[in-house]
């Protein structure tokens, strides 16, 4: 109901769809028509399939959490010297030597009285002993109660781990080397203590994310903070409309925009009126003169 409500189309698989999502899952292969499963090595590293090496990377070490005090949904690179902003977990896109990449997103929804009463029992217990980490305990959690009240915002608990899938020849630490520098950048230290490769690797099977253990894989956040993890990319398509100005996406590959935003399908505004906003010589004259001639 609530996904319906924000406008997103959601539907549930049938058998056959989920049979064959949960084997192309465990044999990790999401491209080829026809695939085959063969025995598994798993150990302190990694998760061996025959000519395939997996690795999970736990996004969050909840022994030493390294996560920044504030979070945003996006992050900004440099193109041509101009900023774009892309999603914050955007970097999982360009994992080098990686086959199949599966970032898989969890988020519990506990009770919300009890998690508060337990949330003021540590922080007064934090409070007890006076020293500046149990300080700057006491101070976070302050905060988030503060939030909660004014907000109306919701705690959850949440996990976030990448499977990255490579051939057996391939050197792992690679990618390794480029998710840590990705996220380093922007104050997330990926976990190195993720030992319990086969238990992740189980518990990030489709429908399995209640056997991930509650006291070392998943961690208490707020429900905005939670949802900036998650990957929003998507593959930018042609709008279905007669009046189409073309730009390009990250990937240069030619998009057809509707700038009215009501001639499409599918109606943004019923609104007429324009602003053309650009720098001098930019073609803002030109640009409107031809669409309104057409």
């Amino acid at each position: 109901d609530q996904l319906r409500d924000s406008g997103v189309q959601a539907r549930f698989l049938n058998k056959s769809e989920a049979s064959d999502y949960v084997d192309r899952y465990f044999a990790m292969n999401f491209k080829d028509r026809i695939i085959s499963m063969t025995n598994f090595k798993s150990d302190d590293e990694s998760v061996s399939m025959g000519d395939k090496r997996c690795k999970v990377y736990s996004l969050v070490d909840v022994d030493c959490i390294s996560l920044p005090s504030m979070i945003r949904p996006y992050t900004n690179i440099e193109v041509n010297n101009t900023e774009m902003p892309v999603d914050l977990v955007s970097a999982i896109d360009s994992i080098p030597n990686a086959d199949t990449v599966v970032y898989n997103q969890v988020i519990f929804l506990p009770n919300q009285k009890r998690e508060l009463s337990l949330l003021d029992k540590k922080k007064n217990r934090h409070a007890s002993i006076p020293n500046p980490s149990n300080q700057a305990a006491v101070e976070d959690i302050k905060r988030v109660q503060e939030v909660i009240a004014r907000e109306s915002k919701q705690l959850v608990y949440s996990h976030f781990n990448l499977i990255v899938a490579v051939s057996g020849d391939t050197d792992l630490q690679k990618c390794t080397n480029h998710l840590v520098n990705a996220f380093g950048r922007m104050g997330i230290h990926i976990s190195k203590r993720a030992y319990n490769q086969l238990e992740l690797f189980v518990g990030s099977f489709p429908g399995n994310c209640y056997s991930l253990n509650e006291e070392y894989d998943r961690f208490l956040t707020l429900s905005d903070a939670a949802m900036c993890l998650m990957y929003k990319e998507r593959v930018q398509h042609s709008e279905d409309t007669p009046v189409k100005v073309y730009y390009t996406d990250r990937q240069g590959v030619p998009v057809a925009i509707d700038i009215t935003g009501k001639e499409g399908r599918q109606k943004l505004t019923d609104n007429s009126n324009f602003f053309a906003l650009g720098p001098s010589g930019s073609g803002k004259s030109f640009h409107m003169e031809k669409n309104r001639t057409k």
